[in-house]
């Protein structure tokens, strides 16, 4: 679950100039802007490299070839370049490689990287190599100039014409003793290929199946604006699955984490649990929905549960993230709620597909071990777990109003943990801690042998049990799949609805046309793409405001404030530009009308099942409670009154 902005960095664009002694039979001349996907830039000083692959050395002795990081002999201000000291015998050879993962290459010019000699004579060849073990050489010699000072080569990919650059698997470089006894010391740095500006987007663009044509689709929204409510949900619906049909792998049937369309078109290939779980939910929704057959949706569970068997897990759980590419995990951290996200879709799956996918989607449910992450001595799930440094976080998920409640309720109905974890998370923090935003009214309750505080804030004379930033998604999340406004009308629903409502509240306060506040994708770029928005007052720290509104916590009110979601969905298609042909963009500035031409897996993922549960009688959440899991927790969503 995302709650802090985290992207991971796809692409470099840099500017290249050709070393003026440049022979053209190998050393092109390339456009003056140039995008570049740099696989090993050694600046870590560790492996793996930049792309996750990791180096392997192949010499038989007495040949010989020494690797190591030098930080005194590096291209550029900071981090090192790899040494390579090598000894081959006449006829022999010694060959030092860097691992692709499978790369995607396609739309590549070439590659490129950085090198030195400490005698300036030295001799070598490179190579690539693809997944299915082609291999093309090119002999370096010849073709630069020896030098002790650094030089930049770039090999044109039409030296490598029988290897698939769909996906690569080696950059090597080969020391021959060929024709004679060869040896001497390099340095190498910042291995990457080049190609055009939308070089690698076009690259990932190969793998799904579908990438927009076009920002908008104004006739799209013109027709949505002139149906009637429920047509207008169904569109959008329809739009909507579009992300999850097309923006998956296909060949790994995980879903990517974003698309964006503008202002430069660009792809994350990676996913976290959460963008599964809701995968599955959503191609659930989509099956109730009709816009799928059944067939279908079991076809692309059951294909994405296949590759799910062979990704690493620790206890059951998965990383945080993994390339979609080629399953690299890219994250080895264990996320509590992503995980409990990823449970929540394999028990609808489970349910909806019981004779199907009931078998394989249990085993997994069955090995996810929620109790590695509680932390027993304070009653409270951890954030996660660090697998790089094996340590735990040092912070807990300490208070009930937030996404990660339902990750509580999981792990308290798998029996990972015990029922009295639900009475350890704060209502409010206790009067007399006095970091958070108001002083709290309540009173002292005991439950289950705990005791606790259940007190409530108050905002604009209504009393309200705070979230941690006041965003609308970490009150209403939780109710894509639980049975809050059925089960509890005078507490988690009740404070349900006061949420929707403070947001409601807020917009008309301030004079915006539209509501719905939380974290999002920035439309003006800013703090790093990806911040938290809300409405203050009912934060226990609160997020901002700047006008930022998230079209999907809109669909997660159509539960509780179902006229005024319809209308404010309605004003956000007419004042503005927030339709493409994926539906509603991430997030627009209802001050400025600055639209995030993205769309986000996580964002997206809670869309497509709102309309369903809108439409459909509340669909997913019936599947969620005919689970065991869901129904030995029911009697603990009731037990509080914030009344």
């Amino acid at each position: 679950m995302r709650t802090l902005p985290i992207f991971l960095v796809l692409s470099f664009a840099f500017l290249f100039s050709l070393p003026c002694n440049a022979q053209e039979d190998i050393l092109v001349k390339i456009p003056p802007r140039s995008d570049i996907k740099v696989v090993a830039d050694f600046d870590s000083g560790k492996d793996p490299n930049s792309i996750g692959g990791y180096p392997s050395m192949d010499f038989k002795k007495p040949a010989f070839l020494q690797s190591a990081y030098s930080k005194k002999e590096k291209h550029g201000a900071a981090g090192y370049s790899l040494e390579l000291g090598f000894y081959v015998p006449k006829g022999e050879d010694a060959v030092w490689s860097t691992g692709l993962n499978e790369l995607d290459i396609s739309a590549a010019k070439g590659i490129s990287f950085w090198i030195k000699g400490t005698e300036g004579s030295e001799k070598f060849w490179m190579a690539l190599e693809d997944k299915a073990g082609k291999k093309d050489e090119v002999n370096l010699a010849g073709y630069i100039k020896p030098t002790t000072d650094w030089q930049e080569i770039k090999v044109p990919i039409e030296k490598f014409p029988s290897i698939d650059t769909n996906s690569m698997a080696k950059f090597s470089l080969d020391f021959k003793g060929d024709p004679s006894v060869i040896s001497g010391k390099i340095y190498l740095d910042d291995i990457a290929f080049y190609g055009d500006p939308e070089l690698f987007f076009l690259g990932l663009k190969d793998n799904i199946a579908y990438y927009p044509a076009n920002i908008l689709a104004d006739a799209r929204k013109k027709e949505l604006l002139t149906s009637s409510d429920s047509q207008m949900l169904m569109g959008i619906a329809q739009d909507t699955w579009g992300f999850f049909k097309n923006v998956v792998d296909k060949r790994s049937h995980l879903p990517l984490d974003w698309i964006e369309m503008a202002p430069e078109r660009a792809m994350g290939d990676y996913t976290s649990p959460t963008n599964t779980g809701l995968y599955f939910i959503n191609i659930t929704a989509a099956c109730d929905l009709k816009l799928i057959t059944r067939e279908e949706a079991v076809q692309r569970i059951s294909d994405t549960l296949d590759v799910m068997e062979k990704m690493p897990r620790w206890r059951g759980l998965w990383d945080n993230y993994h390339s979609t590419t080629n399953l690299q995990v890219t994250r080895r951290y264990i996320s509590s709620v992503d995980n409990g996200w990823l449970a929540g879709g394999l028990i609808i799956a489970r349910q909806a597909f019981d004779k199907e996918l009931g078998k394989r989607c249990s085993k997994f449910l069955d090995e996810m071990d929620f109790s590695a992450l509680y932390n027993k001595e304070l009653g409270q799930l951890n954030l996660g777990y660090d697998r790089e440094t094996e340590k735990y976080s040092p912070y807990n998920y300490g208070q009930l109003n937030g996404e990660a409640r339902f990750t509580s309720l999981v792990a308290i109905g798998k029996g990972n943990v015990p029922q009295e974890h639900w009475y350890k998370m704060a209502r409010t923090f206790p009067p007399e801690i006095d970091w958070q935003a108001q002083k709290p009214e309540g009173k002292w309750v005991k439950k289950s042998g705990v005791k606790y505080f259940q007190g409530y804030y108050t905002y604009k004379g209504e009393k309200i049990v705070p979230s941690w930033g006041g965003s609308l998604f970490e009150f209403l999340m939780p109710s894509l799949m639980v049975k809050e406004k059925e089960l509890a009308p005078k507490g988690l629903g009740l404070n349900d609805l006061k949420g929707a409502n403070a947001h409601i509240g807020m917009a008309k306060d301030k004079g915006y046309n539209a509501w719905g506040f939380s974290p999002c994708s920035t439309p003006d770029g800013s703090y790093g793409g990806y911040t938290e928005f809300g409405v203050g007052g009912i934060g226990f720290k609160g997020y901002k405001d700047e006008g930022v509104v998230t079209p999907h916590v809109v669909f997660l009110s159509l539960t509780f404030v179902p006229d005024e979601a319809i209308s404010n969905i309605r004003r956000l298609l007419y004042y503005y530009n927030i339709y493409g042909e994926f539906g509603m963009y991430d997030a627009v500035n209802v001050k400025s009308g600055k639209v995030s031409y993205r769309y986000l897996a996580l964002d997206q993922g809670m869309i497509l099942p709102s309309i369903d549960n809108y439409l459909n009688n509340g669909a997913i959440r019936e599947r969620f409670h005919k689970d065991p899991v869901a129904k030995r927790t029911e009697k603990l969503l009731n037990e509080d009154f914030f009344e």
